[in-house]
């Protein structure tokens, strides 16, 4: 679906043209390089046959693992082994929000393409537009180009597009911002004690008739659970069997077109740096005051100073966080003057001061790569596993769209289109709504999907590790009553417990007949009396359940409220102090809250449209690859 905005893309560069000139602005570099590169990239993901290209999944997981680190510094290891699927997670989501947007009819302009870069910050100077030459050049210098950074903004306005025209119709009433202000400030504070039930429970004598006489009352609560059957196929190249082998001729041809762009290394050179900038339209002595400040930093470096340390204090670029590392880059992807000292420098020596037109900066070479080319017997064997690997998921997607597409039109072809392509059609057996298909491994997402789906109907595509499989509903078993013998071992501990919460509370209404406050009737209980915090209605407490929190807000202060049921026992409680609404507070806020109420629901809404529009999409995952990046985390 994301074709046509690619070859709308494709001459935008005239089009932007002809919308700059009326607006006194520039013409933006064609797309048509970046769109023609992505038939040819390889993928992590389809999306209904729509690529996420390897490019775009390194630059999101090297953005993300950058942030990550600031973020959580000594403890990024831990949850840097889940960030390739994080990472792969957002721009799948990402790709079906792309597809459902331009399925509705969404496009993003020329204009709008225009006018969301010239007024991004990080290409302006004193709120101005840099001009052409400097955007792009400062693409470059991040390691972009003009055609795909806008290509990757005009994908943002769509997605931003479709976000809005979900969202924007949710609102909130003044009586929901009350209720939101009313859960996050109205406090209380409670003393309490737990009244435990489990030896009165055990010494519980079972009285036949009067259990059977509970279980009357509850029948509804001692029942099967509701049981699905389905017929369902598994789509891997195994099961499809009968792929052609790829020849080494292929390979050594796949080799020899891609032996620039993937075998072979130029020279390249690690450089750090440090950065000073010099305003546009700076005068002279502004820019002497700069070059002042350049020269002492660079005395000081080459006096022994720790360059990295020097750069997180002084270095005005975004690699100051990074001790001014700039990793490693060949010829061609710097500015001129810049990648001239760094290629002249020796590793550990120190540049004189390079004077750019957006200002000063002092280099150090750090590492030193000589250019090389991987000869083809060292790649033989990885380039025949992508080529087999890349021609068997060619097959498999093709049997998932041809058997997706069939049982769209009429699900009663499902046996018949699964025979058509030679796969085995197998039972899952009854399962209930956590049940696992045994042949298939522990997944929940198989028995989710079988309960969406009405006899007889198909499901989506369920993506798994060994492949992609799809259910057929053959039968609904709907929950059946059990018999009082059936249930007779639940409904003697409920019974159990039931009578033990009983007796606790005659214990507790016996107390209270004497008279006297919580503290009072602890001592006669033998219990012992604790405090909460303040809490609000949401704000967890132990040991107070949600039931128990909303009955809080209820009781009258200081009195002994109605005892409840709790996990640990009976809970007996009395309200210590109660913090009321304050009306100028919520008058003040309430504008804020109001947003912030409207902004967690729009979210809300769209994360679950999302996941909608994911299940009903046909995602495969180029699991050969995501493996390689997780071993190497990229």
């Amino acid at each position: 679906m994301l074709n046509s905005m690619r070859k709308n893309l494709k001459s935008l560069s005239w089009v932007l043209w002809v919308v700059v000139i009326a607006m006194g602005l520039f013409a933006f570099t064609s797309f048509g390089d970046a769109m023609k590169s992505q038939n040819s990239r390889r993928w992590v993901a389809l999306v209904d046959g729509e690529p996420v290209s390897v490019e775009e999944f390194q630059q999101r997981y090297r953005a993300l693992a950058s942030a990550y680190r600031q973020a959580f510094q000594g403890n990024y290891d831990a949850i840097a082994a889940r960030l390739p699927r994080d990472v792969l997670d957002q721009l799948i989501n990402e790709q079906v929000v792309l597809i459902e947007a331009q399925r509705v009819g969404l496009a993003a302009s020329p204009r709008e393409i225009s006018q969301l870069v010239t007024q991004d910050p990080a290409f302006q100077v004193d709120g101005r537009f840099v001009g052409k030459d400097r955007y792009q050049r400062l693409l470059r210098d991040s390691g972009r180009d003009a055609a795909t950074w806008e290509y990757t903004v005009a994908r943002s306005i769509l997605s931003t597009k479709y976000q809005r025209m979900v969202t924007d119709p949710i609102t909130v009433s003044s009586q929901e911002v009350l209720e939101e202000y009313r859960s996050r400030n109205e406090k209380v504070k409670a003393d309490y004690f737990v009244l435990g039930t489990e030896e009165l429970s055990a010494a519980v004598v079972v009285d036949e008739a009067a259990m059977r006489a509970f279980f009357d009352t509850r029948r509804d609560a001692y029942q099967t659970a509701e049981r699905r059957r389905a017929a369902y196929v598994l789509i891997n190249a195994e099961r499809l069997g009968g792929l052609e082998p790829v020849a080494d001729e292929e390979a050594r041809a796949f080799y020899e077109d891609n032996l620039l762009r993937l075998y072979s290394r130029p020279a390249q050179v690690r450089a750090s740096q440090i950065f000073l900038a010099v305003p546009a339209g700076a005068t002279p002595d502004q820019e002497a005051a700069v070059r002042t400040r350049a020269e002492d930093l660079l005395l000081r470096a080459q006096a022994g100073e720790d360059f990295a340390a020097l750069a997180r204090s002084f270095s005005e670029h975004s690699t100051q966080t990074l001790g001014g590392d700039m990793g490693f880059f060949g010829a061609g992807s710097m500015r001129p003057e810049f990648e001239a000292a760094a290629f002249a420098l020796e590793v550990g020596e120190i540049s004189e001061l390079v004077r750019s037109d957006l200002g000063f900066q002092i280099l150090r070479v750090t590492d030193r790569r000589d250019a090389s080319v991987q000869p083809f017997s060292e790649v033989r064997d990885p380039i025949l596993r992508q080529l087999e690997f890349s021609r068997s998921q060619g097959a498999v997607g093709r049997a998932v769209n041809s058997l997706r597409d069939e049982v769209r039109a009429d699900p009663t072809q499902f046996l018949a289109a699964a025979e058509r392509l030679g796969l085995t059609v197998e039972d899952t057996g009854l399962l209930s709504a956590d049940g696992t298909v045994e042949s298939l491994g522990a997944f929940p997402q198989i028995a989710r999907s079988l309960f969406q789906v009405n006899v007889g109907g198909v499901s989506a595509a369920i993506t798994l590790p060994q492949g992609s499989v799809f259910l057929q509903s053959t039968e609904i078993r709907p929950p059946e009553p059990l018999s009082f013998e059936q249930a007779r071992e639940p409904l003697e501990a409920d019974y159990r417990q039931a009578e033990g919460v009983l007796a606790a509370r005659r214990k507790v209404e016996n107390g209270l007949v004497e008279g006297g406050d919580l503290a009072g009737l602890a001592e006669k209980l033998g219990a012992t009396v604790e405090s909460t915090v303040e809490f609000t209605r949401r704000q967890p407490v132990t040991p107070f359940t949600p039931e128990a929190r909303r009955e809080a807000f209820l009781a009258p202060l200081g009195e002994v409220a109605e005892p409840l049921e709790i996990p640990e026992g009976l809970l007996v409680f009395s309200v210590s102090e109660h913090q009321e609404l304050e009306p100028t507070l919520f008058s003040a806020d309430e504008e804020n809250l109001r947003r912030s109420l409207l902004q967690r629901r729009r979210s809300l809404l769209f994360s679950s449209v999302v996941q909608q529009l994911r299940q009903d999409s046909q995602v495969q995952i180029n699991e050969a690859l995501m493996a390689q990046f997780e071993n190497r985390g990229s």
